[in-house]
């Protein structure tokens, strides 16, 4: 209880998904923010306010909030598009 976890063991556990090293860092996260710079920009912001209200929801509000993200996120144009290049793109190799 209140033990350090060192950078391995986090990684180990599932609690963080990479560990690089110092001189790495920069370069790894602008790789990161460019991709999340890229994607769906409704798609995030609700995935970041589903995350901020995870402390204040209980299981069913949180299946009922991620429901009405869902179809929120669904009818942006952003979606639509990636819908179609999908579908268009699984219809080619067919």
């Amino acid at each position: 209880m209140g033990d350090q976890l060192s950078a391995p063991d986090a990684l180990a556990m599932g609690m963080i998904n990479s560990v690089r090293p110092v001189d790495e860092l920069d370069g790894f996260v602008d790789s990161v923010a460019a991709r999340l710079a890229a994607s769906a920009p409704a798609g995030l912001a609700g995935t970041k306010r589903l995350l901020n209200d995870t402390w204040t929801r209980d299981l069913a509000g949180a299946l009922r909030a991620e429901t009405d993200n869902q179809v929120e996120v669904i009818q942006t144009d952003r979606a639509r598009e990636m819908i179609e290049t999908f579908t268009g793109a699984r219809k080619e190799k067919q």
